[in-house]
């Protein structure tokens, strides 16, 4: 099915969703949608440890920090969107360990509900492959490593993820975030358990 939007022409193919950018070519798209009102992402996100500090990275407007990650694509693992998120923005072969963790994570963004799903891995950086020591910048975002023991003082969001990073997950953990109740004591984040 081939269905024009926009001024885009885009093509709905065995239930996924391609973008024509000109001469046959097609784009993939990235998994989100608006639905009466809401938002709806399929992100990944990675945490990167290297000499006690953790890789995190914002938007040049926000005046939070989150993990370095993006949307997953059509047609794409959570693996191969977060290596391909690295190297788009950071040019840096990264190796994917383990699932740390997966959200459903629920708040408000520039006057937009959203709903989140989140997966969160543990990476490596083997060939050190990022070449900045402490601070990168691009047209629209920064790049920072910070030590762990000041992630407590950073804004970071989700708001819950600093308590994440500093401990080590035995086992992937799935999570359940709203953020009109931050406070991880207070029940916002809870594991889930079936």
């Amino acid at each position: 099915m081939r269905a024009k939007l926009a001024g885009s022409v885009f093509w709905h193919l065995r239930g996924h969703i391609f973008r024509e950018i000109g001469s046959g070519e097609i784009l993939l798209m990235d998994i989100c949608t608006d639905i009466d009102g809401i938002r709806f992402n399929l992100r990944v996100a990675g945490i990167l440890e290297r000499d006690g500090e953790i890789l995190l990275h914002r938007q040049k407007k926000d005046d939070f920090w989150s993990l370095v990650g993006g949307r997953v694509q059509t047609m794409e693992s959570t693996v191969k969107a977060l290596s391909r998120e690295f190297n788009e923005e950071l040019g840096a072969d990264i190796t994917v360990e383990r699932l740390a963790s997966v959200i459903e994570n629920f708040f408000e963004y520039e006057r937009t509900q959203s709903h989140e799903i989140l997966f969160i891995y543990y990476l490596r950086d083997d060939q050190n492959t990022i070449g900045f020591s402490q601070k990168y910048e691009t047209e629209d975002l920064e790049f920072q490593w910070f030590a762990k023991e000041d992630l407590p003082s950073i804004a970071v969001k989700p708001e819950w993820i600093q308590q994440t990073l500093l401990l080590r997950l035995d086992q992937p953990q799935h999570f359940i975030h709203h953020a009109e109740q931050p406070n991880p004591s207070s029940g916002s984040l809870r594991p889930f358990r079936v």
